[in-house]
């Protein structure tokens, strides 16, 4: 999850404009729009607080009457309080609290009007109530970039029990087939077949073994780093609370050092989500593979009870084909009602994806804002910018960024599942209309890949540049970390080439042209992203707090 506090330089900054060291704070500007400002900023930043421990801790019980008293924290899921009425809300774990967009609203709203009213108040005000206001609106779209990762994992479930049921109904669609053909065939064929089912129920039993054992490998893998992963996050979480009690450099370190915890934590977590898909995708596999087991246990059955009682074959066939032919029914439905679920799911992650875009944009921009207010106040006192003042419209950049490259990774799983729909429409004789229209809705959750695509592409170039920025801000000794997150966001930018190019090549484009400009904006990006690695690593390559670095260079190379 991402950092959710307001970040240490921030809170810095705010001691040094309200303690007048900075620049520029007691002369020329106005004392009373400044002092109101800067009341308002302080408002919005607890607000921003209130926020943040309703998203981390949503669920509280309280007494009833007048006096609202908070008694205690409750497990999560178990239920939202509404303090106006003493009534409760009894809600999933999984749910997230509403009450964090209206007191996030309520913030920003009250900010806006401040900045607007408060106009003659002094720059390093400003800045301060600018980067408040953009870290209020970019957890803003957290929020629903959040609602969207858990619409989209409802989407991938209800992909996955589809995919399910078109296994069970192809299995059943191939035994029909091969009634048809039995009821056809000699002694001598019936025997063949028997021998042809009974090698390949061996075969596919040796292959599920194996599958079975990679199984067992991945999952003691992914436990041993999920162990280490949780270590991580608890060692980062003191070192980010240690941080916040030391002073000065000490406190500097601290953060630091719980950062590269976070960051090694975070190439974990998605090298955890790897094996996930690995393990998920081999449990596709064996399901399939036992899936044509069964068929040909069934063929095989159905050979020798042929082969048994030659002179009941037509009888026989006929009535186990008839019975499988009214087994078809239970798997189309469910296809048919996951695909609904996948429906609706895209079009609710659909409307969170364009509300946390919003948010990141407008963060962007404020963020921005409040670093080039920032910057000139320092130059007006002959003082270098803060880096991480100029990285943090980076960080909303990215977010926006993955945003999008998400969206395409999900149209391809929508394309795939749609195409797959059709399909299946066509081979169960098209029964109706209902699976070719969901199919449509599904395969126009992005309409346009194109503009998706331009605008992630804009998001890491935008990131890219405020990055380089805080690279040139830190100076040589401390300039690693804001390398690292150039570093990342050409990566970023070189992926997301890669992925257009793949899906070029899936859906058999012509356009040689297209395709040989993004591979060329590929490689730029590559070695962009390789050549930031090495300035980051350089005279520091063993250093524990690169490691994610270096690992970031593993796999470009």
């Amino acid at each position: 999850m991402h950092e959710r506090s307001l970040t240490l330089g921030v809170l810095l900054f705010a001691c040094a404009v309200q303690a007048g060291l900075l620049p520029g704070c007691s002369e020329g500007r106005s004392t009373a729009d400044s002092q109101a400002l800067m009341e308002e900023t302080a408002k919005a930043q607890r607000r921003y607080a209130k926020a943040s421990a309703l998203w981390a801790n949503p669920v509280y019980k309280y007494k009833s009457g007048d006096n609202v008293e908070l008694i205690s924290p409750l497990p999560p899921g178990t239920i939202i309080p509404d303090s106006d009425t003493n009534k409760v809300q009894v809600l999933p774990a999984s749910a997230m609290n509403p009450k964090v967009l209206d007191v996030l609203k309520e913030a920003a709203s009250a900010l806006k009007k401040a900045i607007s009213r408060c106009a003659a108040a002094d720059d390093a005000t400003k800045a301060l109530a600018e980067a408040t206001l953009g870290r209020i609106v970019m957890l803003r779209g957290e929020y629903h970039a959040a609602k969207t990762a858990s619409q989209r994992q409802a989407a991938r479930y209800a992909a996955d029990r589809i995919r399910e049921a078109v296994q069970i109904l192809n299995a059943q669609l191939n035994r029909i087939e091969y009634y048809d053909l039995l009821s056809q065939v000699s002694n001598d064929d019936l025997n063949e077949i028997i021998k042809q089912s009974k090698d390949q129920q061996a075969a596919i039993k040796k292959q599920i073994s194996d599958i079975d054992a990679k199984i067992a490998e991945k999952t003691k893998a992914r436990n041993a780093l999920s162990v280490a992963t949780s270590n991580l996050r608890a060692q980062a979480g003191k070192l980010r609370t240690d941080s916040r009690l030391a002073s000065g450099r000490e406190g500097l370190n601290l953060l630091e050092k719980a950062l590269a915890k976070e960051k090694v934590a975070g190439r974990n977590e998605a090298n955890i989500a790897r094996y996930d898909y690995d393990i998920s995708s081999l449990k596709t596999q064996k399901k399939d593979l036992e899936l044509k087991g069964q068929s040909a246990k069934a063929r095989q059955e159905s050979a020798e009870k042929i082969a048994a009682a030659r002179n009941e074959v037509g009888d026989t066939n006929a009535r186990q084909k008839d019975l499988v032919t009214k087994e078809l029914d239970k798997p189309y439905l469910q296809v048919e009602h996951n695909a609904e679920k996948l429906s609706d799911a895209l079009g609710m992650a659909k409307k969170h994806e364009k509300d946390a875009l919003d948010a990141f944009e407008s963060a962007s921009t404020h963020l921005r804002l409040a670093a080039n207010l920032e910057a000139k106040v320092a130059r007006s006192g002959s003082t270098s910018p803060r880096p991480e003042s100029s990285a943090s419209a980076g960080e909303a950049d990215m977010l926006a960024a993955r945003m999008c490259v998400d969206q395409l990774a999900m149209r391809a799983l929508a394309q795939d599942i749609a195409s797959e729909l059709k399909t299946l429409w066509t081979l169960m004789g098209k029964r109706d209309g209902k699976l070719p229209n969901l199919a449509g809705k599904i395969a126009s959750y992005v309409s346009d890949p194109t503009k998706v695509a331009t605008s992630a592409e804009k998001s890491f170039n935008s990131a890219i540049k405020v990055f380089d920025q805080a690279v040139r801000y830190a100076g040589v000794n401390n300039s690693w970390t804001y390398e690292g997150q150039l570093a990342v966001a050409y990566a970023g930018l070189y992926n997301l080439y890669q992925m257009r190019i793949d899906g070029m090549k899936r859906s058999g484009s012509a356009d040689q042209k297209i395709m040989d400009e993004l591979t060329q904006r590929a490689a730029t990006a590559r070695d962009s992203a390789m050549k930031t690695c090495d300035a980051a690593l350089k005279d520091k390559e063993n250093s524990p707090y690169l490691r994610h670095i270096r690992r970031l260079k593993y796999l470009l190379d």
